[in-house]
């Protein structure tokens, strides 16, 4: 199980959003980007930079519904959003 401290706290937004959607965590540099849809299938799997705290993904593969969002740091720590595309 996660400790607390292992998981960040962080915006994402806009939420809806039908094209691409901010992050915003107190990270810079690289991190480990999941998407997952509501059958549990990986749809993005891909490395982002976050530069002064903030990285932007694109969505337009992504069909319209319900997604987790989970960051992984370098050194562990997680963050964990839930996305809606319209």
């Amino acid at each position: 199980s996660l400790e607390e401290k292992d998981l960040l706290q962080g915006k994402l937004y806009p939420n809806p959003t039908n094209s691409k959607f901010a992050i915003e965590l107190e990270v810079n540099g690289s991190a480990k980007l999941n998407v997952v849809d509501n059958l549990g299938r990986k749809v993005i799997d891909k490395d982002v930079l976050f530069v002064n705290g903030k990285t932007i993904v694109d969505t337009d593969a992504l069909v319209n519904g319900v997604y987790q969002v989970i960051v992984e740091t370098k050194d562990g720590a997680m963050a964990r959003f839930s996305l809606m595309k319209n």
